[in-house]
């Protein structure tokens, strides 16, 4: 709860929630892409300062699609590139929920990914089994994170 009371988050909350006209956007023809693309600048679109372009790059690489929504750097502005099907499903009015609602499968698949481990550990809590956590080192060996009861402690047990 503590991240989320922060005062600001909960300012670029509120500035995420605000409604951005769809003219903002201009079409683009990328050259590595078949179909057109708009983008807009976010710090254009949110009305910000360009020194916060490095926050609302990292919030919004949070959602990222590749080749479907995507943030970059362009024209020296974090920059935010949507595709030409969801431009087009794109109210005249739009927040970014509804970026989000138009990629919704995309996006819960990838929520539901990074939560993955934290449902894991809250369902081993509950039953009172040790959690075990299984992560990948940058060979893609797998490294096993578990816990062990000693002397009535719980302390963590690694195996590679």
């Amino acid at each position: 709860m503590e991240g989320i009371c922060n005062s600001e988050n909960i300012r670029w909350y509120h500035v995420l929630q605000t409604y951005h006209k769809k003219n903002l956007f201009e079409g683009i023809h990328l050259s590595r892409e078949k179909s057109k693309f708009w983008y807009v600048s976010l710090v254009d679109m949110l009305k910000t300062d360009k020194a916060y372009s490095s926050i609302i790059c990292d919030m919004f690489q949070v959602a990222e699609h590749e080749h479907i929504m995507q943030v970059a750097y362009y024209r020296n502005h974090a920059t935010l590139f949507i595709d030409n099907n969801i431009y087009e499903q794109l109210h005249g009015y739009w927040t970014v929920n509804d970026l989000y609602t138009l990629d919704k499968e995309y996006q819960d698949k990838i929520r539901e990914g990074r939560e993955d481990s934290w449902y894991s550990i809250a369902e081993a809590r509950v039953q009172h089994k040790p959690v075990q956590i299984t992560a990948y080192d940058d060979n893609k060996n797998p490294i096993i994170y578990t816990e062990k009861q000693m002397y009535g402690l719980t302390l963590p047990d690694v195996q590679r």
